[in-house]
């Protein structure tokens, strides 16, 4: 009977911690910034449904950049103010050059309360890699 003691309240928070860790995971799901890989994000850019942002210097931007996509510097000290006025709302496919200034971008967005932002893993080399179009 002692053994049934001590076993129940340790069952109990054995469950208690596995469900926390599982409901976890499940909101992991629901997060605001993936990565994708170029052959996912053309998918998505040719989907139209998001608003394409290429983060990189307007001098890389003008040299190619994907169709359609608008130009925000990341590394323009007034970045985050023009993000402010963007539609946090919507949905952003963000990609700089090989995806580190992205993923940046991305994780700012992200605290910055944008719903929905998806990162061009690779960024603009590995699509170009693929032989997907470039305009300048």
């Amino acid at each position: 009977m002692k053994k049934l003691n001590f076993l129940l309240p340790a069952l109990a928070l054995s469950l208690l911690f596995g469900s926390a860790s599982c409901q976890q995971t499940t909101q992991n799901k629901d997060a605001a910034v993936i990565s994708v890989e170029s052959q996912e994000f053309k998918k998505l850019v040719d989907a139209k449904e998001g608003v394409l942002l290429d983060v990189r210097t307007p001098e890389e931007f003008n040299e190619g950049h994907i169709p359609g996509a608008i130009n925000i510097d990341f590394r323009s000290e007034n970045f985050k103010a023009e993000l402010e006025k963007l539609d946090k709302t919507k949905t952003y496919e963000v990609y700089c050059r090989s995806g580190k200034r992205s993923s940046s971008s991305a994780e700012i967005m992200e605290g910055m309360g944008f719903k929905k932002v998806i990162n061009l893993s690779g960024g603009i080399l590995g699509w170009q890699e693929k032989g997907y179009e470039v305009v300048n």
